[in-house]
């Protein structure tokens, strides 16, 4: 294990980070070592990548006034937003770009949210970077019902101001008293619809609606290790596939892949990836729209000895269906369970456990650098 350091200026009062030194030095992973090493998997690691720079996509709150907009999280232990314009975890691209954005803000008097009085027009931003150009997906998030010929000319401005920064320029509408941040309206204003990302050899279409990991560099090294514990040829079924960004990526190992997802956004992102693989790829890959419940019967046709069922749930862990499912069905000898959620993956784990599955191979990745947080990526086969 390395020693790896944020030392981030705005460390003391930002919410963001709970670390800024020795960053891979995480209760979190002492926990997950000796869950691992009492459960039949003492040969538990970590991958690690860059401590800084890595945040891909963020979500910040624009408060403030027009004179002094604050563009950035809460203040530690307060719901007070505050700057931070020199965010090490950011990407370089999402830091310039806010103080862009700060600027526009003056320059044409755009009133920030005032969350008590519901009153003002911007209040969030969602910034992601396309990393092959360092060119950055930017959502203004509006409390509006609708977009007037004024607003769209102050957003050609703020394009016009830096063109060589922007991928593209999106609105979303909210007009919602609470702390949800996007509105069920997007609204294209100028540049590529679609943001691509290579990811594991594949492009994958990416919708700023949809999910999209912050840590690509990590995601990417999980991809990797996916397809690796992949047998060859494997049928693969994937529950909670998102864009279909796992099973797009480690298709050329597989003869089949069925992605299920509830999201009806992440399945035009899907059909849009599949036009970009050669069609010997596209035709091994499926999209399933509806819950994972829905779908349990699939398990039933895998093919022997070469199913595998991939699982990528949020962070409550698998659905009780899928998983009553998973531990009763003698149809599938693999499982991949990839969990951003620790405490639901060992309820989930032991479960697997007790129905007579085994760990054959279990690792952590460092996504996110400067919290007490790991993915989990376990592989698991039934016990013959």
């Amino acid at each position: 294990m390395s020693d790896l350091h944020i030392q981030c200026p705005h460390f003391d009062i930002c919410s963001g980070c709970t670390r800024n030194e020795y960053v891979d030095h995480l209760p979190m992973l002492d926990d997950a070592n000796h869950f691992f090493a009492e459960n039949g998997a003492p040969f538990f690691k970590m991958q690690t990548g860059s401590a800084t720079g890595w945040r891909c996509r963020a979500k910040l709150a624009v408060r403030g006034t027009v004179a002094a907009p604050l563009i950035g999280l809460f203040a530690k232990g307060t719901h007070q937003t505050i700057n931070i314009p020199q965010c090490r975890v950011h990407h370089p691209a999402i830091n310039r770009a806010m103080e862009i954005l700060r600027k526009w803000i003056m320059q044409y008097k755009i009133e920030p949210y005032d969350e008590v009085a519901a009153t003002g027009l911007l209040r969030y931003v969602q910034a992601s970077v396309e990393r092959k150009s360092g060119h950055i997906q930017l959502v203004i998030i509006i409390n509006a019902k609708n977009v007037d010929d004024e607003a769209r000319h102050h957003l050609e401005a703020l394009w016009q101001a830096v063109p060589d920064l922007w991928h593209s320029i999106w609105l979303n509408l909210n007009t919602r008293r609470d702390n949800i941040i996007f509105g069920n309206e997007w609204i294209h204003i100028k540049g590529s619809f679609w943001l691509w990302e290579t990811l594991n050899r594949q492009q994958i279409c990416l919708h700023p609606a949809s999910f999209m990991q912050a840590n690509l560099e990590m995601f990417d090294r999980l991809l990797q290790r996916i397809e690796h514990l992949l047998p060859e040829d494997a049928d693969l079924l994937e529950f909670y596939a998102g864009v279909g960004a796992i099973g797009a990526s480690v298709v050329e190992k597989c003869q089949k892949v069925q992605c299920i997802e509830l999201n009806q956004t992440a399945q035009k992102c899907f059909e849009e990836t599949c036009r970009a693989l050669s069609p010997n790829l596209a035709k091994r890959l499926s999209y399933l729209q509806g819950k994972s419940a829905d779908h349990i019967n699939l398990l039933n046709f895998m093919l022997v000895g070469k199913g595998v069922v991939l699982v990528d749930p949020p962070r409550k862990g698998l659905e009780k269906e899928l998983l009553k499912a998973l531990c009763e069905n003698k149809c599938v000898n693999n499982i991949i369970y990839v969990s951003c959620g620790w405490a639901a993956f060992q309820g989930d784990c032991q479960s697997l456990l007790k129905a007579g599955w085994h760990i054959a191979h279990a690792e952590a990745f460092l996504f996110f650098p400067g919290s007490d947080h790991i993915e989990i990526l376990a592989a698991f086969e039934r016990r013959i």
